[in-house]
């Protein structure tokens, strides 16, 4: 029974030291292809904006929704034409 355990053991850190690579290995992968700086950050008042699906009201610094259409919230800063015919659900 103890040269099972054994077994099992060693199986068991086999098994967590290759998860450890693997994810080491994926995080080092991904990270490659982020670029250097980030993006300057844009901010818009939320006077500025308005809702062209669903309502809601500015408070503060942000917009809050108080409802949807059809699942939907869209704030805009300009106006917005949508062709009915162009829907797809």
């Amino acid at each position: 029974m103890a040269r099972t355990e054994r077994i099992t053991a060693k199986l068991s850190m086999a098994a967590l030291l290759a998860l450890i690579v693997v994810v080491a290995g994926t995080i080092v992968s991904l990270s490659k292809g982020l670029p250097d700086q980030t993006g300057e950050t844009l901010q818009y008042p939320a006077a500025g904006l308005k809702f062209a699906f669903g309502s809601g009201h500015p408070a503060t610094d942000r917009m809050l929704v108080d409802e949807f259409a059809n699942g939907y919230a869209l704030l805009t800063s300009g106006p917005v034409s949508i062709q009915a015919g162009n829907n797809v659900c």
